[in-house]
């Protein structure tokens, strides 16, 4: 994946013709100090950002002479996100999310399945809890596992261990660091 040519300006100018080339089966890191521009940047990677001026090239395919149905297409099929908000269905309880999350890609799973997936992340929840009655930690673990249903092969976290302990954090960085091996 390439992007070239990004310019990200708010009251200052953050980027300006910066590119950004990330191998195939990497786990990438963005750092920076809070108003750098990192979240924005995940939003072009993603595809969900507003702003189309700059070039984008996956394996080849130059993903902005695509019209937007097909970008959509692409996002769907390609792109899971994590950000900071964790974008969780409240109204459903954990394998309601899971499995919602498995069917926006079209895939289906078993609860070993799932629940494989929740120990992924170090959570150990019933697949039946509310939503409601999980911590900001244990959501953001959740989402994660989410974003993992969708079985994507690019995955798009924006700060996904900021509300997590010092143990669980070092459980999901773990699990990603797998994620890219496996």
């Amino acid at each position: 994946m390439k992007l070239s040519h990004l310019k990200i300006e708010f009251q200052s100018l953050l980027l300006d013709n910066a590119t950004i080339d990330i191998s195939k089966n990497s786990f990438t890191l963005i750092r920076g100090i809070s108003g750098s521009g990192k979240t924005s940047l995940l939003y072009r990677i993603g595809l969900i950002s507003e702003n189309q001026n700059y070039e984008y090239v996956i394996s080849g395919t130059d993903i902005m002479t695509l019209d937007l149905q097909q970008k959509a297409t692409f996002r769907k099929k390609y792109i899971s996100f994590v950000l900071q908000d964790n974008h969780l269905f409240e109204h459903y309880d954990v394998i309601g999310n899971l499995k919602l999350y498995s069917l926006f890609n079209g895939s289906q799973y078993t609860e070993d399945d799932y629940n494989q997936m929740l120990r992924k992340v170090h959570l150990h929840i019933p697949l039946n809890q509310s939503i409601q009655t999980l911590s900001g930690g244990e959501k953001q673990r959740l989402a994660i596992a989410c974003a993992l249903c969708k079985n994507t092969p690019i995955l798009i976290l924006d700060e996904p261990t900021a509300s997590l302990d010092t143990r669980n954090e070092l459980a999901v960085q773990k699990a990603l660091d797998q994620l890219v091996k496996d």
